[in-house]
């Protein structure tokens, strides 16, 4: 959504760098700068990428969400077989499909030694979080939320044109917001042979999904790896981030 979104409003498509096995998230040499296209990837900005990306005047737009409802996202991108048609899945639907659903999402949140699934929890996505949020907080960069995008998302457009730079009329974005739409790029996606990328484009519902128990799971990894996340949620504006509620307030 928000690739679509800024491309709409700078022209630019974007770059991202080969998606090989074993890619540091928190490796500064990943991020390329190009004169035709914006970076975008799910890097961590450890203190040498942000040193990388203030030395080169880049423009850091993060998107954040609510915790709760982003392991519940994460579950069903490894149950669902998410971007299985564009060769982007991780071909976990039958070790997830031996579980129930409970049990799914603990194994998102929990790192386990070996079981069939190699992967570390939430934790790393957490800190990510954390210092994305961090170098928001320092005047670096803006953030936005999936949450805002999807129910106040002609005011981000607005955010994002005033933070780059660029002069739109209403017209312009109302268009872009149409074009970013979930059922538009759905659609399109559709249309290209793929779609599985698009399950929901809600922004709550993870009320019914996740447990007492794993909610408190959730809670011990926040507090194990990312402790100052909700200290920065609330400084930004956006402490619904690591709340458990069905609703959202935001300037």
């Amino acid at each position: 959504m928000i690739r679509q979104i800024i491309s709409g409003m700078t022209g630019l498509t974007w770059f991202e760098p080969a998606l090989v096995k074993g890619i540091d998230p928190s490796d500064p040499a990943n991020i390329v700068f190009k004169t035709d296209a914006f970076y975008s990837w799910h890097f961590v900005p450890v203190a040498e990428i942000q040193r990388k990306l203030i030395e080169n005047g880049a423009r850091s737009i993060f998107v954040v969400r609510n915790i709760y409802a982003m392991t519940l996202s994460m579950y069903h991108h490894f149950a669902d077989n998410i971007d299985w048609e564009i060769g982007r899945s991780a071909n976990k639907s039958d070790f997830f499909g031996s579980l129930s659903k409970d049990e799914g999402i603990s194994r998102i949140i929990c790192r386990r030694q070996s079981d069939g699934f190699n992967w570390q929890g939430i934790g790393g996505q957490l800190f990510q979080m954390q210092k994305m949020l961090e170098f928001a907080a320092a005047g670096s960069a803006l953030i936005l939320t999936f949450e805002q995008l999807v129910e106040d998302k002609a005011v981000c457009v607005r955010r994002c044109a005033e933070f780059l730079g660029v002069t739109l009329t209403e017209q312009q974005v109302e268009a872009i917001c149409l074009d970013s739409a979930f059922s538009t790029m759905q659609k399109k996606a559709e249309s290209d042979g793929g779609g599985s990328h698009f399950r929901a484009g809600l922004t709550k519902g993870y009320f019914d999904s996740i447990s007492a128990e794993n909610k408190e799971l959730i809670q011990e990894q926040l507090d194990r790896s990312a402790p100052e996340l909700a200290g920065y949620a609330a400084k930004l504006g956006i402490p619904f981030i690591t709340d458990w509620h069905n609703g959202y307030e935001w300037a």
